[in-house]
């Protein structure tokens, strides 16, 4: 195991750079956090909201009508990318799409969603959501107890006794134990994206640092006359590199939850669909940064190719800044780093209002990619280095 060992040698030589990614990452959860703690009464305040009803059906115009009691709804009509600008400008809290089929959705047994834009880690989307759940729930109670399905005037009923029982509701007991669960849950997702973003940059500086040290020339020398097999040196580089990503993907994470304290929220699914999205990610992140380092082979270049790198996947992917901002043509270039489908899954997920089988499929298809990336990069890896490392002649 002298690779094993000589390739954490050199990993400890550089614990500076790994606090230093670890201080700007309690930043960002700390700027980023606004989690309800379970010792605090959750007081709502009404959100400026700007509602695009694509369905035009009673039930969605019925959800609107409940909005317009419990909200300030500005009559605006926008386009999404409209809503994204105003939202960010402070024009209003939230932008709130109710998809074509909503109605046809519900009826047929599914939990429809509705797309929250703008600033998805405000309190405001929690209650929003608890609203419509609210919403939804009562019309089931009269669906149940009349025809099935209703009929216009069924509906009619249903809809207009429904927004009765809500207005009588106190705004303050919307939000339910069940809602501040999904508040933490946001607030957890939102600094996993940072943290899978801070893994592809920790990989691509110590697997760097560590690779090049060992494969120099004069080092591999030395490691080829202590009896040291090529498949040997070069299983042990890997695992060493898998392990140590693998190492500090649970650092982090641990780290999260012990500041969150969101140890209970590992049973919601859609926690347990985004830890594995991370994991993969993780993997893909590591074998995309294995590429990297026998893809320049240089120091001075690959530093520099580092810092354009990481930031231009941070943007490009929206990592710090909402999608809707970035450039089409630079937004699909990102499409062939595994970040991009990461932070899709996780986006998707944080703007419905409903965790459905819709974010399920999302994060079934940005895993199933990222796998596929895991592995086309291993091997561009494997036939990487041996290109760069045959004998000189």
């Amino acid at each position: 195991m002298k690779i094993f060992k000589l390739f954490f040698k050199i990993v400890s030589r550089n614990k500076g750079v790994f606090f230093l990614y670890f201080v700007i990452f309690l930043s960002l959860v700390f700027l980023t956090t606004k989690v309800t703690k379970k010792d605090k009464v959750v007081e709502y305040t009404q959100a400026k909201i700007v509602i695009d009803d694509q369905d035009q059906t009673p039930l969605s115009q019925g959800l609107v009508d409940l909005y317009r009691m419990k909200d300030t709804v500005i009559d605006k009509t926008l386009t999404r990318q409209e809503m994204v600008d105003g939202a960010y400008q402070y024009e209003f809290d939230l932008g709130l799409v109710i998809p074509k089929g909503f109605s046809d959705s519900f009826y047929k047994g599914d939990q429809p969603s509705l797309e929250v834009v703008g600033n998805l880690y405000e309190k405001n989307q929690v209650l929003v959501q608890a609203q419509a759940d609210q919403y939804l729930s009562l019309i089931s109670v009269f669906q149940a107890t009349q025809k099935d399905p209703l009929d216009a005037d069924g509906e009619d009923y249903a809809i207009r006794q429904t927004l009765k029982i809500a207005d009588s509701k106190p705004l303050g007991k919307i939000l339910d134990e069940e809602g501040r669960n999904d508040a933490k849950a946001v607030a957890f997702i939102g600094p996993l994206g940072f943290m899978d973003y801070g893994i592809l940059s920790m990989a691509l500086s110590f697997l760097g640092i560590a690779i090049m040290e060992i494969e120099k020339d004069t080092v591999r020398k030395r490691i080829q006359m202590s009896g040291y097999s090529e498949v040997r040196t070069l299983g042990e580089l890997l695992l060493a590199s898998f392990l140590l990503m693998s190492v500090l993907w649970l650092f982090f994470l641990i780290a999260l939850t012990i500041i969150e304290g969101s140890l209970d929220l590992y049973g919601r699914p859609q926690i347990r669909w985004a830890l594995l999205s991370s994991f993969v990610h993780m993997l893909s992140a590591t074998s995309l940064s294995l590429f990297c380092v026998y893809l320049l082979f240089q120091k001075r270049s690959f530093k520099f190719f580092q810092t354009i790198f990481t930031l231009l996947v941070a943007f490009a992917s929206g990592v710090f800044i909402d999608r809707s901002f970035v450039d089409t043509r630079l937004h699909a270039m990102s499409s062939i780093f595994p970040t991009y489908w990461n932070i899709e899954a996780i986006s998707d997920s944080v703007q419905s209002t409903r965790f459905g089988p819709d974010q399920v499929a999302s994060f079934e298809r940005s895993i199933l990619v990222m796998v596929l990336m895991m592995a086309a990069y291993f091997v561009l890896t494997l036939i990487l280095r041996r290109y760069r490392l045959r004998p000189q002649k």
